[in-house]
């Protein structure tokens, strides 16, 4: 069915044997994108600023950031894919964003569908396969045609993005079994943007949401973040990447918001490609799994405290910066998020780039949100307010 082959993008249904070498060659270009790191940076530090100039209008204000936020990552996001901005007065783009943003807010978008297939046509609304094909299919038509307009204005050797690249491999495979090769390269590079489209929309917006509202909630951690920015970067340049392994407090808090939150705290689904034993259980070929990570990121027994918003958790005693495979927004293992490494350094240039201009703090007459789990299979910040100073 449609669906779940929609459902599985990126997680082991792309098409030719070698899926890895589609894998590897989606890494590489995220690290690079063929341009440099200079350039992705300066994608990103425009949207940076176009937020800073809305927080600037606002202060003193109360806002719901969500929206803004959205909107910056995507812009930061379809310029990598594509070289282009996301103009949000575009129809097309509208209505995917209003189909998106309708989708995340929807509780159960796949429901029973996911698990028992062979009902999804027999009660396509009862079932959520009606609402899964509507959130999954509208950007499917959308980057159908940005690949078909990239297909048309393609000049080998002027690359101008993600798409680009990936073309210029697609037409210099001759190798009929590689992921690459014709038409079953084209069917990949779709897939893949969708992969990177729905990976990195509305998952980083609603991290920098949580970020932000954390802050609001613990200003002496917000204090400590801050005081950092300004060691490191000052009060005038953007920040860099190259200012992100100088800084272990600022990630450790971000690695903290990706524990607290957990935005995705099922993972994705993954599929068993072949009939496996698993410490006793049999899995039979095509069993849909799902992993508990908001369990992982809230076991007591290992995190002692795991309620408690508590960055000094990732700090050595030397005060450096300390890693910890029990956090894995990203997942783990062959089936990671391939955009992993991009949307940690879009995240560390937006959190740090507007924590450098700006405090959040509650709103002084509003009742604080509730921060405790919930059900959702991104959970995004709860609806609130923040008030908004400048520093």
């Amino acid at each position: 069915m449609k669906i779940l082959r929609l459902i599985h993008i990126g997680l082991g249904l792309l098409e030719g044997k070698d899926w890895q070498e589609m894998r590897r060659f989606t890494l590489k270009c995220l690290r690079d994108m063929g341009f440099g790191k200079r350039s992705m940076e300066g994608m990103m530090h425009e949207q940076v600023c176009e937020v800073r100039k809305y927080l600037k209008k606002n202060v003193n204000k109360t806002l719901y950031l969500k929206p803004i936020l959205e909107l910056a990552v995507i812009n930061s996001l379809w310029a990598v894919m594509t070289s282009e901005k996301y103009d949000i007065e575009d129809p097309a783009k509208r209505q995917v964003m209003m189909i998106l943003t309708e989708g995340i807010a929807e509780q159960n978008i796949l429901g029973i569908a996911a698990f028992l297939p062979w009902l999804a046509k027999l009660a396509p609304d009862y079932t959520g396969y009606s609402k899964g094909l509507k959130f999954l299919g509208a950007p499917e038509g959308l980057f159908r045609e940005v690949i078909r307009k990239h297909v048309e204005t393609y000049v080998p050797g002027r690359e101008r993005d993600f798409i680009d690249v990936t073309l210029t491999r697609i037409y210099s495979t001759t190798d009929p079994k590689s992921v690459f090769y014709g038409d079953v390269g084209m069917r990949n590079l779709h897939y893949t943007l969708l992969d990177l489209f729905f990976a990195g929309s509305d998952t980083l917006s609603s991290t920098l949401g949580w970020s932000f509202l954390y802050l609001a909630v613990d200003p002496k951690i917000q204090d400590k973040v801050q005081e950092e920015i300004d060691e490191i970067i000052g009060k005038t340049r953007l920040p860099t990447l190259e200012d992100r392994p100088k800084m272990p407090y600022c990630e450790a808090t971000m690695a903290e918001v990706l524990r607290k939150s957990s935005f995705v705290p099922l993972g994705l689904m993954h599929t068993a490609l072949e009939n496996t034993e698993f410490k006793g259980y049999f899995l039979p070929k095509r069993t849909v799994l799902l992993f508990n990570l908001y369990e992982i990121h809230h076991n007591k027994d290992y995190w002692k405290d795991p309620e408690n918003f508590r960055p000094e958790r990732f700090i050595t005693e030397e005060g450096t910066f300390r890693k910890d495979d029990h956090v894995m927004p990203f997942f783990t293992g062959k089936r990671s998020c391939p955009g992993e490494q991009l949307a940690m350094n879009e995240y560390f240039l937006f959190f740090t780039g507007i924590l450098q201009k700006y405090r959040f703090a509650l709103n002084p007459v509003a009742p604080k949100p509730y921060l405790g789990p919930r059900s959702g299979f991104i959970l995004c910040p709860p609806k609130h307010e923040l008030l908004v100073t400048e520093r």
